[in-house]
C-alpha cells in the first residue's frame, strides 16, 4: 500500500473530490460583540475520497495549535449522556483488560477529565494529554493528572522518561482531529506495552453517508473513518483490529480495539467481519457511493429553509438548541441567520453572550426560553435529541414543539 497517512494524507493522484461545502468559517471561533464589526475569514471545504485506502478526508487548513487554545469552547462534562457513556466504558475496560493499581492508562485529548476521573476513583494510575489549558483546570479539580501538550512523538518521548508504558491508550473522538495519523500511531507504539491495547471511538462514515450527517463535516475534522479505512491505516504500522463495537453516540460511532500483530493475547472477534460486510454492502470502498451525496444534503437545505420561512410568515417564534461545531456547518451551509432563527440556546457558560460565526445568531442560556416562549426549538445537536427534549419538555406548556432537520424534517 502506498498511502503514507502523514500530514499530507494520501497521495493526490489517489484522491477524488465528492463534496464541496463552499466557504465556511472555523467552527471553534464564536464571535464577541466586538467581532461583529470585523470581516470574518472563511475558507473552502472540499471533501476527498482516497481510491487506494478508502479514507475520506479534507486538506488541513486549520492548524490544531490554533484550535485547542486556552479558551477552547468544548467541555465534555457538560453532556451528561456522554459522561455516563464514558463511565460505562471505563468499568467495562477495567474488567475486560484486568486493570488494577499496577496498570497504567493514557488518554489522548483528555479534555476536562470527564473519562479519566473514573480511573482515579478506582485508584488506577492514569495520565491525560491535553493541549487546552482551560479544560485542564477542570480536570485538576477531578484529581486527573494531565500533561498540557499535544499528543505527538515529541511529547511521547518526554512521557516515556517519567511514566511506565501503558496497558491501555484511549483516543475517543480525537482521531479525526489529528492531521498526522502516522505521528499518532508511532507515538502510541512508543508508549504502549507489548501486550497493551489501543482503543479509539470515531463517528462511523457509514452513518454520515446513509443518514446525511453533513454537518459533522468541518475544519477541525480532517478525516471521516470507516472500519475498512482504519484497518488499512493501522495494519500499515503493525497494528490489527481485534474487536469493534457499534455505538449510538454522535449519531452512530465505532469503538475499535487494536493490538500489535505480534501479540496474540486478545482474540479476534467475529464482529469485525460483520461491520466490514456492512461497509462492503453499502459500497464504502467505491467512489460511486458518494457521488450523489450533495443532492441529498441540498434537499435538507431546501426543506429546512422552506419550513423556517413558512413559520416566520405565520409569526412564529423560532430558536435553536446547541451552539456546537455541527451547528455552525448546518446554519452556514443552509444560509440560515437571525432572520429565521432568533437565538441559539446552550448550556456551556463560555459560549453564552457570544454569536455563531457568519450566521451571527446570538447565543443565550436556557433561561431565555421561559421568558421568550418560542413556538419551535430547532435541535441542532440532533445526536442529543432525546436528552434535549427531556430537558426542555416544559415548552409543551405553551404548545411549543421541537424540530430536527437531519436526516429529514421531523416535528416532535
Amino acid at each position: 500500500m502506498h498511502c503514507p497517512f502523514n500530514n499530507k494524507n494520501c497521495k493526490k493522484k489517489n484522491q477524488k473530490i465528492f463534496l464541496d461545502l463552499g466557504k465556511l468559517p472555523r467552527v471553534d471561533v464564536l464571535l464577541s460583540k466586538q467581532d461583529l464589526k470585523k470581516k470574518e475569514t472563511t475558507k473552502p471545504l472540499k471533501i476527498y475520497f482516497c481510491k487506494k485506502c478508502f479514507l475520506v478526508q479534507h486538506p488541513a487548513y486549520t492548524d490544531p495549535k490554533d484550535i485547542f487554545v486556552d479558551d477552547y469552547i468544548y467541555y465534555s462534562s457538560t453532556v451528561s449522556s456522554w459522561v455516563e457513556h464514558c463511565q460505562e466504558f471505563v468499568n467495562q475496560s477495567i474488567k475486560r483488560f484486568s486493570l488494577s493499581q499496577k496498570s497504567f492508562v493514557i488518554e489522548v485529548a483528555s479534555n476536562d477529565g470527564y473519562l479519566l476521573q473514573n480511573f482515579v476513583k478506582k485508584n488506577i494510575p492514569c495520565l491525560g494529554v491535553e493541549p487546552s489549558t482551560g479544560v485542564i483546570k477542570e480536570a485538576k479539580k477531578k484529581g486527573v493528572k494531565t500533561i498540557n501538550d499535544f499528543y505527538n512523538l515529541a511529547s511521547s518521548k518526554k512521557i516515556i522518561k517519567s511514566y511506565p508504558r501503558a496497558d491501555l491508550i484511549i483516543a475517543n473522538n480525537v482521531l479525526a482531529h489529528i492531521p498526522n495519523l502516522k505521528d499518532f500511531i508511532e507515538s502510541s507504539l512508543l508508549l504502549l506495552k507489548e501486550d497493551g491495547v489501543i482503543t479509539v471511538e470515531v463517528p462511523h462514515l457509514l452513518n454520515l453517508i446513509k443518514k446525511k450527517q453533513f454537518d459533522t463535516i468541518y475544519d477541525e475534522h480532517y478525516f471521516y473513518f470507516s472500519l475498512t479505512s482504519l484497518r488499512n491505516i493501522f495494519n500499515y504500522y503493525g497494528l490489527e483490529i481485534f474487536d469493534v463495537e457499534e455505538l449510538k453516540t454522535h449519531g452512530g460511532s465505532l469503538r475499535v480495539f487494536f493490538k500489535r500483530k505480534s501479540f496474540n493475547k486478545n482474540k479476534i472477534t467475529k464482529k469485525i467481519n460483520i461491520v466490514l460486510n456492512k461497509e462492503r454492502k453499502n459500497k464504502l470502498n467505491l467512489f460511486s457511493s458518494y457521488s450523489n451525496f450533495r443532492k441529498k444534503i441540498d434537499l435538507i437545505k431546501k426543506d429546512s429553509n422552506n419550513f423556517l420561512l413558512k413559520q416566520k410568515h405565520k409569526g412564529k417564534k423560532i430558536v435553536a438548541f446547541g451552539a456546537a461545531h455541527k451547528a455552525s456547518t448546518f446554519l452556514n451551509y443552509c444560509k440560515i441567520n437571525e432572520s429565521l432563527i432568533s437565538h441559539v440556546i446552550d448550556d456551556t457558560k463560555i459560549k453564552i453572550g457570544k454569536f455563531m460565526p457568519v450566521s451571527r445568531i446570538p447565543i443565550v442560556s436556557a433561561k431565555f426560553i421561559l421568558k421568550y416562549k418560542p413556538d419551535f426549538v430547532v435541535i441542532l445537536v440532533w445526536n442529543l435529541k432525546n436528552e434535549v427534549i427531556k430537558k426542555l419538555k416544559y415548552i409543551k406548556k405553551w404548545h411549543g414543539k421541537f424540530v430536527v432537520f437531519i436526516p429529514k424534517l421531523k416535528i416532535y
